[in-house]
């Protein structure tokens, strides 16, 4: 439970419930377990050993790394991403992917993949920016060089 401290608030001094209108809202879990599987995730650890270590079922464990994964791409989907700026060179490439069957052994592919990429490699590890793109002409890869890449004006 918190409670509102914020004298401007209608809601001042009112307690609230954290799990309330969250992904936390359905779980029986204790809220300071699923920060705790929250933090292992972000630091990598492996869902067996987190579900191990905190006792909780693998699919918990699971489930919640998958609910984490859906808030990132929200976040990312509706955050641009901006690479480059003053003094910064980004590398922009593109890619054919074509899977290409040996000694005419396993599947045939009917599609071509095109991926387009933006590496700002002054970060380690380095911010990449990658779309799937139709055609790679400039007409299609410019505007998302525009949207991505900043322009020093």
């Amino acid at each position: 439970m918190l409670r509102c401290l914020n004298k401007p608030c209608e809601e001042y001094q009112s307690y609230f419930s954290i799990p309330i209108g969250s992904f936390f809202e359905n779980s029986k879990l204790r809220l300071q377990t699923i920060f705790e599987i929250i933090y292992r995730y972000s630091k990598k650890e492996l869902v067996k050993i987190t579900s191990l270590e905190l006792r909780v079922s693998h699919p918990t464990v699971t489930k919640i790394h998958s609910e984490v994964r859906s808030l990132f791409r929200i976040y990312y989907d509706n955050v641009p991403m901006i690479l480059g700026g003053p003094r910064r060179i980004v590398e922009i490439d593109e890619s054919l992917f074509v899977h290409k069957t040996k000694y005419n052994v396993g599947r045939f592919a009917e599609t071509h993949v095109s991926v387009f990429g933006i590496a700002d490699t002054t970060f380690t590890p380095a911010k990449v920016y990658l779309e799937v793109v139709e055609s790679r002409f400039a007409q299609r890869l410019l505007p998302i060089i525009k949207q991505v890449v900043f322009l020093d004006q």
